[in-house]
């Protein structure tokens, strides 16, 4: 089986939004056997930057960020990148502040810190299937 990328298929480019750097380095480890291209950033405004130069496909973000919150940051992606599928991965667990996020984001999944890392993996194989069937219907 050839790893070359096939030109008829989107990269699967994936962006890690998180303001702390230990976090982001972990996430990296996790996911770099994983064949996506890992963008990052350390707080919102980095991430719709990177979300402006870069065709993302899949954005983690984090719930609780020194500015933007991961729920603004995520909202703003939806309405400047809709394909984009989201993910809220965050230690924040209240259950009002999530079912806020879930359906004012409309977020792929919400999952908690810390993350099991299968479940991490499955989720994003899931969510870049689901952004890879949005690509080919445009």
């Amino acid at each position: 089986m050839s790893l070359d990328a096939d030109p008829a298929l989107p990269t699967r480019t994936l962006l890690l939004v998180d303001d702390e750097p230990s976090i982001l380095a972990s996430l990296r480890r996790l996911l770099r056997n994983e064949g996506y291209c890992i963008l990052t950033a350390e707080n919102g405004l980095a991430g719709l930057e990177q979300m402006a130069t870069h065709e993302v496909g899949v954005v983690v973000c984090d719930g609780l960020m020194q500015g933007l919150t991961g729920a603004e940051f995520l909202q703003e992606v939806k309405v400047r990148f809709p394909l984009a599928v989201r993910i809220l991965l965050t230690g924040f667990t209240d259950p009002d502040v999530v079912h806020d996020a879930i359906k004012t984001c409309q977020l792929f999944r919400f999952l908690p810190k810390p993350w099991d890392d299968d479940e991490l993996r499955q989720t994003l194989r899931a969510a870049f299937r689901l952004y890879e069937s949005h690509h080919y219907v445009r």
